[in-house]
């Protein structure tokens, strides 16, 4: 691990090329991460330290408990890794990375969103098995990450899969987040009031967005589908909103939220709210 890094890169775990070489993000990996979105993202290799949450290649496809029992043998030295680097910033590249360093596996929920790190402790279990989780009050920590601010991404190696090579501009846009967090120029995001249930105070919420929308205010919007393709999938939920203002996320279907009891969609609340 490169020293004086603001920026340190966490993979998952080596291929066989990187195995060989004792090198990090090598072959078509390493090349179109270094030729087609670093250089969009105004960052340079050479301005990044580079590591990953393993050291050894798995000889196969691991089981999600597999994973997790591998990630807790390397997570001593991935600790050490992190301290000698010492960051500004942690990029982790794809959901091992990302377990490693807060205990999250769902890193398409969290991609491009800075969230903290975890401390983490390792035990044995009466069968034998390892066991990774957040410590108790009386467990020893084994790894702390819990000062370092950590940018999930999705790993590079995920465009190479079906039609994920359109996805280049966002994690283009990942990367430049990162460099501009290492610098201190992204402000602390403050989430905004948030309606999620279709209905008059939404109504009322997006009138005022589209009218200070009108007047010039830069309104910010996003839509999220079910499947692959976004662009012929069916819509899944719709966001309008403004950090200063508010924010409406609505589901499209109606659906029971558990102990938030029914959420209901745009669909079937069209026509009950349109007056």
């Amino acid at each position: 691990v490169k020293l004086g890094r603001k920026i340190l890169l966490v993979g998952e775990a080596p291929g066989e090329v990187e195995e060989q070489r004792g090198e990090f993000f090598i072959g078509p990996t390493g090349d179109l991460l270094n030729e087609r979105i670093l250089p969009f993202s105004g960052v340079k290799r050479a301005e990044i330290a580079i590591t990953n949450a393993l050291l050894c290649r798995p000889g196969r496809k691991l089981s999600p408990g597999e994973w997790k029992t591998a990630i807790a043998c390397c997570i001593p030295r991935l600790a050490a890794d992190v301290r000698r680097a010492a960051p500004k910033i942690i990029v982790a590249a794809g959901k091992r990375s990302l377990q490693s360093l807060t205990g999250r596996a769902q890193i398409t929920a969290w991609t491009g969103a800075p969230i903290q790190g975890w401390k983490a402790t390792v035990k044995e279990k009466e069968d034998g098995s390892i066991d990774l989780k957040e410590p108790g009050k009386t467990d020893k920590v084994t790894a702390d990450f819990s000062s370092y601010t950590i940018l999930p991404v999705m790993h590079p190696a995920w465009h190479f899969r079906g039609s994920n090579i359109n996805y280049l501009p966002m994690s283009r846009i990942h990367f430049e987040r990162a460099k501009w967090l290492a610098e201190g120029r992204l402000e602390k995001w403050t989430w905004p009031e948030t309606i999620i249930d279709a209905g008059k105070p939404a109504l009322q919420l997006l009138n005022l967005l589209r009218k200070r929308g009108r007047s010039g205010l830069r309104i910010s919007y996003d839509v999220e589908s079910i499947g692959a393709d976004p662009f012929s999938s069916p819509l899944s939920c719709i966001g309008v909103g403004h950090r200063e203002i508010g924010a409406v996320s609505l589901p499209w279907e109606s659906y029971n939220a558990g102990k938030w009891g029914l959420v209901k969609g745009v669909a079937s609340a069209k026509s009950g709210i349109e007056k």
